[in-house]
């Protein structure tokens, strides 16, 4: 880069001292290369063009460099823009100017030039996801048809997701629905997560509290500023990770950074199994507290089956959570699953 800078202050110089002289050179006469920004004249800013295109500062296509290759190696080097600002300044130099002839300019090299719009992939055989909230809608441009208009879409939950003719689906009520396109010969398969608001909101803080860090106040980690990256001192001496009721701290954290409120001041207390939803702060067996981002009940769709065609559902209740200091570990914890042979205890678990 230095080297680089030097030969640019002695290019910048020589324009002070050259552009009176410089030669009005067409592409019909004598001169063919060298005229890198093609405006029918060779001047020092030809130079300088071909001096940032050898340093990688300005992409040029392969018309442009070959133009700028004035010594025809095939490659565009300082060397080349010295020549160049050379037949600017009118040096009698023979043996330079021949290499400007047109039977001297190289072929133009085969250089990639980017596409101007960006290449869409064939998803045939994809199956793609998305996540709406409650009562939104989205017309799934996504699928490359071969004949739209005859498509048929089909959705495995109905009452969760819809579809019409058109492609427009619509998110009913939280749950999962896989919308099923076939298009002749093609099927293609979009996997629908419906969530509501609150668990939306609480979806957000992934990053603020991201899975697999630690929330007990050692030294902040430098990417993620409100945890750490070390577990804490119960686990680190080799005993039970007690982390002192780290676990209830951060799922009332959860529950007040979703709500807004204290649960303590304004969460509402006896929560059971068959009232428990997303964004409650729950007590399980009297020791360790979770913050529910999701409720699945017996029979609900969670997945689609692509060869037996058909959903798949659950086989008991669940809850999905977030919480952190569960067993012999202390770190963040997101999207765990808990069934019912955890007790919920009413006295300690809050909802709004």
């Amino acid at each position: 880069m230095k080297a680089f800078k030097r030969i640019l202050s002695i290019i910048m110089a020589s324009v002070l001292v050259f552009s009176v002289f410089a030669m009005n050179a067409s592409a019909a006469d004598m001169v063919r290369s060298g005229d890198v920004n093609g405006d029918g004249n060779i001047t020092a800013a030809d130079a300088r063009t071909a001096l940032r295109i050898a340093a990688q500062i300005s992409y040029a296509d392969g018309m442009q460099r070959s133009y700028a290759d004035a010594d025809g190696n095939g490659k565009v080097t300082s060397a080349d823009a010295r020549l160049i600002l050379r037949v600017a300044a009118r040096i009698d130099d023979e043996d330079v100017l021949a290499m400007f002839e047109p039977e001297n300019i190289p072929e133009t090299p085969d250089v990639p030039i980017p596409p101007e719009e960006p290449v869409i992939p064939d998803y045939d055989t994809d199956t793609k996801e998305m996540t709406l909230c409650e009562g939104d809608s989205q017309y799934l441009s996504y699928f490359i048809l071969k004949d739209r208009d005859n498509a048929e879409w089909t959705s495995s939950n109905p009452a969760c997701v819809t579809v019409d003719k058109d492609g427009v689906i619509t998110a009913v009520k939280r749950g999962f629905s896989c919308i099923i396109v076939e298009c002749g010969d093609d099927v293609y398969y979009y996997e629908i997560t419906v969530k509501n608001a609150i668990q939306i909101k609480a979806d957000s803080f992934r990053n603020k509290y991201p899975d697999g860090y630690y929330w007990n106040k050692h030294t902040p980690s430098a990417k993620y500023p409100d945890v750490t990256e070390t577990p804490c001192d119960d686990h680190e001496s080799g005993t039970y990770a007690y982390c002192k009721g780290q676990c209830a701290g951060f799922a009332a954290l959860m529950f007040q950074e979703v709500h807004g409120v204290s649960m303590y001041s304004y969460g509402k207390k006896g929560v059971t199994w068959d009232t428990v939803k997303p964004g409650d702060y729950i007590r399980l067996v009297k020791h360790h507290s979770i913050y529910v981002l999701d409720v699945i009940e017996e029979g609900d769709v969670i997945g689609y089956d692509h060869y037996a065609k058909k959903n798949i559902t659950a086989d008991e209740k669940q809850l999905i959570v977030v919480h952190c200091n569960w067993g012999w570990t202390c770190n963040i914890i997101w999207d765990d699953v808990f069934t019912q042979k955890y007790a919920i205890d009413p006295n300690y678990s809050y909802t709004i």
